[in-house]
């Protein structure tokens, strides 16, 4: 398979699983959003880590967040607007998404620190009876 192939499966596939933990469980992230991750060739594989999407142009999206946490102080009613946008038609097409991933770390974590000093690591992705081992560059954001 060729190499933008499995981009577009993986962006695909990563879309659907977003939709149905949108539409199906309130938002809350599923096995297939939460990759196990390797620092070492070996094949052993950290716990699991939440990454995120991102469109390849987000400032629109940037906007609709903004709107929504603007709207009101209540966090409950934040969260239910974003679940309800990103139910709608947010993931339906894959390729309006970048093949970069985002995660989140603590800076003080072992984990990000050892993450920037390698620069790659290997995701492995897995739900339903997709798999996806992805090999990645890694960098800080900002």
């Amino acid at each position: 398979m060729e190499a933008t192939d499995l981009r577009d499966n993986f962006l695909g596939w990563q879309c659907r699983v977003r939709q149905i933990a949108m539409r199906e469980d309130g938002g809350r992230p599923m096995p297939g959003m939460r990759p196990h991750l390797s620092l070492t060739s070996d094949g052993n594989f950290s716990d699991e880590i939440t990454v995120l999407l991102v469109r390849r142009d987000p400032v629109r999206d940037a906007s609709q967040f903004r709107h929504m946490v603007l709207k009101t102080q209540d966090p409950a009613a934040r969260y239910e607007s974003a679940v309800q946008f990103l139910s709608a038609t947010y993931y339906q097409r894959p390729r309006e998404f970048s093949d970069e991933l985002t995660g989140l770390f603590q800076p003080s974590m072992l984990l990000a620190r050892a993450l920037l000093a390698r620069g790659d690591c290997v995701l492995d992705f897995r739900q339903f009876s997709a798999s996806y081992r992805l090999p990645c560059a890694v960098r800080r954001l900002g």
